[in-house]
């Protein structure tokens, strides 16, 4: 119906248009559920941010500056290294909605069994190779003990497997099993860590609770897995899956890289372990408005990736995911610019004193990257996988950025900004043209015929 519109008024005007699907948003809302879905996992996101959120600050109260800072260099890498981690659950939600939209349980099953026993050997294999690694690593990051890196990567050999899960419940559109599984890993890795320091074992205490966390939650999420049928004779093939797989690995890495990676080169670039901890805290407290509509994202990628399979209309969703995720962060913003001091005291009275002029800065960047976050896994969803080269342009540019401007805070935290700003209006330029070619396409075809 939608794709008609463009023959019956011309693009001029466009006021028509927007009312129109205005209108098919709110049938969507109506008959896929769809603002349930969204609020169950926003719901679920925003509470796996509480956790986030509480865990930094109970590292940034119980840990010394110098620790804090190792610490969220080292999370920041775990979270680049375990990019395919990311790529493997976007990917297997998209082949899950395809199967779901069909019917097909037994080609889901079949998958999701095959690629469970291959993803398990491959993350032990990881380990070994990054444990190889770890005096490099420590040495990179200016870290004394090489031990550390080790014992967080230890959480390699899960770390692909229960994306995999993450990934097939999403697809299926279990989303209350997704969302409360995926809440309960940054508890238990709250609850642990905090344990574990008051024991005794310090920075130990902060990183070792990511295995853990990963070696409960994976037989729970296997568990809720189990009915799907098991095994299928026909080997079950995915048209263009490897040229799908490499472009949205580069897309997720370099989002990853863009979220992540500046908190790495301020340890490697810093000397004094004052900075490099108080840039922690700009990063772990301005991240909430990174994380806080990550629920939306994970609701919006399956329903509009089955939409795109049974060829029906999926840019309502998206409008309303964006709206979604805009007044979220938006919110966020607002509360670090109003009362930033208030929210760097919770990391610690007095201890981390250098972040408050630059929480609001960092967070808007974050709210920047985390609507591109939405289009980008919007395209990815409709096979549009050409956003990669836009994400993988930007993550060059930021890291360019640092390399030549680490001064101090404030410069990092400028290119960050920059970043986020160029990230955004890119992405939204790619979106233009995109629905510009579209409707040139249809308005021809519908011309010729």
């Amino acid at each position: 119906m939608i794709q008609s519109i463009p023959t019956l008024y011309p693009l001029s005007k466009r006021k028509i248009v927007m009312v129109h699907r205005l209108t098919l948003v709110m049938e969507l809302l109506k008959k896929e559920n769809m603002a349930r879905h969204f609020l169950v996992m926003s719901g679920f996101g925003f509470v796996s941010g509480i956790f986030n959120y509480l865990y930094q600050l109970a590292m940034g109260r119980m840990l010394q500056p110098g620790d804090f800072g190792t610490l969220g260099s080292l999370t920041n890498l775990f979270m680049i290294v375990t990019v395919l981690g990311i790529t493997i659950r976007s990917v297997m939600t998209k082949i899950t909605s395809k199967y779901h939209a069909e019917n097909n349980l037994e080609a889901i099953g079949y998958l999701w069994r095959v690629y469970q026993k291959r993803l398990l050997i491959f993350g032990s294999i990881a380990f070994v190779f990054v444990a190889a690694l770890s005096p490099q690593i420590s040495g990179f990051l200016k870290i004394g003990n090489p031990w550390y890196p080790l014992v967080l990567f230890l959480s390699l050999t899960l770390a692909f497997t229960l994306p995999l899960n993450y990934g097939t419940l999403n697809g299926l559109h279990r989303f209350i099993s997704l969302g409360w599984t995926t809440a309960l890993w940054p508890l238990l890795r709250l609850v642990l860590a905090v344990v574990l320091i008051k024991i005794g074992l310090g920075l130990y205490g902060g990183l070792a609770p990511f295995v853990l966390s990963f070696i409960i939650v994976f037989p729970i999420t296997y568990y809720m897995l189990r009915d799907l049928p098991g095994k299928k004779e026909d080997r079950v093939e995915f048209p263009g899956l490897r040229s799908y797989f490499s472009l949205s690995f580069v897309a997720i890495l370099a989002y990853t890289m863009l979220t992540f990676i500046d908190v790495v080169l301020v340890k490697h670039f810093f000397l004094n372990d004052e900075e490099v901890g108080n840039y922690a805290a700009i990063a772990a407290l301005g991240r909430v408005s990174l994380f806080a509509p990550m629920g939306i994202a994970f609701a919006l990628f399956p329903k509009t990736s089955g939409l795109h399979e049974l060829g029906k209309s999926h840019q309502p969703v998206l409008l309303m995911a964006v709206l979604f995720t805009t007044l979220l962060t938006s919110l966020v913003v607002v509360i670090f610019w109003l009362f930033p001091n208030f929210f760097v005291d919770l990391l610690g009275p007095g201890k981390y004193t250098l972040a408050a002029p630059y929480l609001f800065r960092y967070s808007l960047a974050m709210m920047f990257f985390a609507i591109s976050y939405i289009f980008m896994n919007y395209f990815l969803s409709i096979n549009l996988i050409k956003i990669a080269y836009i994400f993988a342009t930007v993550g060059f540019l930021q890291v360019l950025l640092i390399l030549y401007f680490h001064g101090d805070i404030a410069q990092v935290v400028n290119d960050v900004l920059i970043s986020g700003a160029v990230c955004l209006f890119a992405t939204l330029i790619f979106y233009l043209w995109w629905q510009r070619t579209r409707l040139s396409v249809v308005s021809d075809s519908t011309r010729n015929n």
